[in-house]
C-alpha cells in the first residue's frame, strides 16, 4: 500500500495513530474499535461469524483475525477473500472463539495494529 493510502480515514484510524502519537490513551483506541465498523473478509459467503471463513494470521502460535477499517483497505486480501461482513467491534470481539486476537489494517502499520487475546477479552470486559 503506498505511504498516501495510510493516512486515516475514520474515527477508528484516527485512534489508532492518535494514540501511537501519544494523543489519547489506550482506552480511547479500545474504545474507539469497540464502537468501531470492523470488515471481517473471508473466504466463502457469510452471513454470520458462524459461517465466516477469515482469514487468520499466525503470530508465533496466536491465531489473529484479519479485519479492516475501511473498504479500500481491504484490496490485498481480496483475491484470498472476495467476500465480508461487516461488524462493530463489540458485535466482533463478543463472539470471538477465546483465545484468537485481533489484526486490525494488516500491513498498515500508521493505521493499523493488534489486539491479542487478553486485550480483546480486557476489552469485552470494560466496555459489555
Amino acid at each position: 500500500m503506498p505511504p498516501e493510502d495510510t493516512a486515516p480515514t475514520n474515527a477508528v484510524e484516527r485512534a489508532i495513530v492518535d494514540g501511537r502519537a501519544g494523543r489519547v490513551d489506550s482506552r480511547s483506541v479500545a474504545e474507539a474499535v469497540w464502537v468501531a465498523p470492523l470488515i471481517v473478509p473471508s473466504g466463502v459467503p457469510a452471513q454470520g461469524l458462524h459461517e465466516l471463513a477469515p482469514i487468520i494470521f499466525d503470530r508465533e502460535g496466536v491465531p489473529m483475525i484479519a479485519v479492516f477499517s475501511d473498504p479500500s483497505r481491504v484490496q490485498e486480501l481480496a483475491a484470498e477473500a472476495p467476500y465480508f461482513i461487516v461488524l462493530s467491534g463489540r458485535e466482533l470481539m463478543t463472539r470471538m472463539t477465546p483465545g484468537h486476537g485481533l489484526v486490525i489494517n494488516p500491513r498498515t502499520l500508521p493505521i493499523g495494529m493488534e489486539i491479542s487475546p487478553e486485550g480483546v477479552a480486557e476489552t469485552v470486559q470494560t466496555f459489555a
